[in-house]
């Protein structure tokens, strides 16, 4: 389990993912930025009366960043604008509030995901 749990999230944090998927618009090309964050704890006592206990947690976010816009028809750096999105502008605050609708979904595809593997994994056991 901490085999599929670790692979499942150095494929999710890959470099290849800070990057999204470029969308053609017209004559632009948009790629999305995003950053992402992670943290794991872990722990573990006795109590006075002998009893252990133990307990672990994670948690993450992703956050976008910035927008690659890339014109078609103007060639070489002059044709490249970044905007970043952690002013608090139009455009942040509209892919802000769309990230967050979207983050409950991501959650539970990731969970199906990871739960079809442990399925596979149990049956060839």
């Amino acid at each position: 389990m901490v085999k599929t749990t670790a692979d499942e999230l150095a494929r999710l944090i890959s470099p290849a993912n800070v990057l999204g998927t470029p969308i053609e618009i017209g004559d632009c090309v948009v790629i999305p930025v995003v950053e992402y964050g992670l943290g794991f704890g872990g722990g573990g006592g006795r109590s006075s009366k002998g009893h252990d206990g133990e307990g672990g947690g994670g948690g993450g976010g992703i956050s976008p960043v910035a927008l690659v816009l890339i014109s078609k028809k103007t060639p070489g750096p002059e044709g490249v604008t970044i905007y970043s999105l952690r002013k608090e502008g139009p455009i942040a605050q509209a892919i802000s509030a769309v990230s967050e609708k979207l983050a409950p979904q991501a959650i539970e595809a990731i969970q199906a995901m990871v739960g079809r593997r442990a399925g596979k994994s149990g049956e060839q056991g």
